[in-house]
């Protein structure tokens, strides 16, 4: 079965995150899907991964996420990716810089009956937050 886990992860990071399909959301995740790492103002379920999709695309039109590694085992599927984009529109309360970002990250994803129940992220924020200029590194 998880091949199959992984295949539905991969059309759904590049549909939905590289080429900007949202409407693949409905056909893949579960209605009562939960991304554990939206913002507390987000709705759980499809609607509100929706919103956090278009918010992020918004921002950085031109983001590719670069799949790594996918490792699947159960009902998890895991991801190592690297996203590149550029800053592009306001995103998180920080205005556009026209900055070049390039983003390590991982993703867990549950998939259950074929739709993707639960996601997990872990990405290095701070590394985003000084390619953008929002904070700085102390001089060594």
């Amino acid at each position: 079965m998880s091949e199959n886990e992984k295949s539905l992860v991969q059309r759904f990071w590049n549909g939905v995150w590289n080429e900007g399909k949202i409407e693949l959301v409905d056909e893949l995740v579960a209605s009562d899907f939960v991304a554990h790492d939206l913002p507390p103002e987000m709705a759980h379920g499809p609607e509100g991964y929706k919103e956090y999709v278009r918010a992020n695309r918004a921002a950085f039109p031109d983001g590719q996420d670069v799949i790594q590694d996918i490792i699947a085992e159960d009902d998890k599927v895991v991801v190592r990716y690297i996203g590149r984009a550029t800053h592009r529109g306001d995103l998180m309360g920080f205005k556009a810089t026209g900055k070049r970002v390039e983003v390590p990250g991982v993703e867990i994803f549950r998939v259950v009956s074929g739709r993707i129940k639960e996601t997990w992220s872990l990405w290095d924020t701070f590394g985003f937050l000084e390619q953008i200029g929002a904070i700085s590194l102390p001089e060594s």
